[in-house]
């Protein structure tokens, strides 16, 4: 048992260390795919094995892994907004068949998703410090009351 666990991890991580090796010039989007079609065949073939108790993926396990799925992706809760989260949440359902397919297709959107508003809110960002409503470094206050009262006005 500990011998097939140790094949099945060296196996594992020597078709990691090919994969980001050879495939390095190509689109980052394909490399995600292949590697997680991997990942996900892997699993769905090597878990049953390894585990003493092995339980079919029902709706309400997908539902848990789709659900720390966000906790992880936005786990500060700053970018994500709501419609993306039902759009995430959808996948849920199809967790089970996509693990048994070896498409996972959860992760490519949310990265996808996340990749986009962390670009609007660094254009927001800029945009508000680039028309000078902050004075983020204290340049323009005599003592610390007069910042607190600029602030208090923002």
């Amino acid at each position: 048992m500990k011998n097939r666990i140790q094949r099945t991890l060296a196996v594992f991580l020597v078709l990691l260390s090919f994969s980001a090796g050879s495939e390095i010039a190509k689109d980052i989007q394909e490399l995600d795919q292949k590697r997680n079609q991997l990942i996900g065949d892997m699993l769905n073939k090597e878990l049953p094995a390894i585990h003493f108790n092995h339980r079919e993926m029902n709706e309400s396990q997908s539902t848990e892994i789709c659900n720390l799925y966000l906790k992880q992706l936005d786990y500060q809760k700053r970018f994500l907004l709501r419609r993306d989260v039902t759009v995430l949440h959808s996948f849920a359902r199809k967790r089970a068949d996509n693990l048994e397919h070896g498409t996972n297709v959860l992760p490519t959107t949310g990265y996808g998703i996340m990749r986009k508003r962390i670009g609007q809110v660094e254009n927001m960002v800029a945009r508000i410090l680039s028309a000078g409503l902050t004075d983020w470094q204290g340049l323009f206050s005599i003592c610390a009351t007069m910042a607190a009262v600029r602030w208090s006005m923002l």
